[in-house]
């Protein structure tokens, strides 16, 4: 993982404010020339404690002519209840998700030189990933011009959409909006993935995804006339 421009950074935060401590995050990287790519500086290790919801730098911005190299991530939740930690590339101006984790009391995970994302438990033991099985995550026939919770993520765990459809059992065409509300938060513009849609009498909108959702996420649906029916497909692990 490279950050080559001036403005460019690392930044990372949590779902919530620590109810103890904050989790902290390690970061290891070595500092190359841009023109040559030969090093410039060896390994040197930053440490950031977050700040809550707050995005917080974890490796500072490159100089001039330079890019950091990184290697390895540390995230050691130290708080006495379950964090989702999500890493972002900060470019100066736009966000752009790297990774999000859910880590218990203790827990840890890394990312290392090999690309790849790992979590430990309290006792420092490798916990495997759980294998998500396809399923139903929800469904809802939401009252007219009502937004309507349509799935939640539960406790302790994450989910992958794959997909939402939406069918009209109405011969009279209506609109839709479909949004996804991060820790289900009220809803803002920002969080809409598809906004008063149009749909024709008894049709069906796909909508094929690949949406990776945080513990105690929201999707939220809403139709002008209470003839949709919207149907949540995907995967959750925990």
């Amino acid at each position: 993982m490279n950050i080559t421009e001036l403005t460019d950074s690392i930044r990372a935060y949590s779902d919530g404010t620590a109810t103890t401590l904050e989790p902290t995050v390690f970061c290891c990287s070595k500092t190359l020339a841009v023109s040559t790519t030969k090093t410039v500086a060896g390994l040197v290790r930053e440490t950031a404690t977050l700040d809550g919801t707050l995005p917080v730098q974890i490796v500072d911005n490159p100089s001039a002519g330079l890019q950091k190299q990184i290697s390895n991530i540390v995230i050691f939740n130290r708080d006495t209840v379950s964090h989702t930690i999500t890493v972002e590339f900060y470019d100066g101006t736009d966000a752009n998700f790297v990774h999000t984790v859910f880590l218990l009391a203790g827990e840890k995970a890394s990312y290392s030189p090999d690309g790849l994302w790992r979590r430990y438990n309290a006792n420092g033991l490798e916990r495997t990933p759980t294998i998500g099985i396809l399923k139903v995550l929800g469904q809802s026939n939401p009252s007219a011009t009502t937004l309507t919770t349509a799935y939640t993520v539960p406790a302790s765990t994450t989910a992958s959409v794959n997909s939402i459809m939406v069918c009209n059992r109405s011969g009279t065409g209506t609109s839709f909006r479909i949004a996804v509300r991060p820790a289900g938060a009220s809803i803002s513009n920002e969080h809409y993935l598809y906004y008063d849609v149009a749909i024709g009498g008894n049709d069906t909108f796909a909508a094929s995804l690949g949406i990776s959702l945080a513990t105690t996420d929201v999707v939220s649906v809403y139709a002008t006339l209470a003839t949709l029916s919207f149907n949540i497909f995907g995967q959750e692990f925990s």
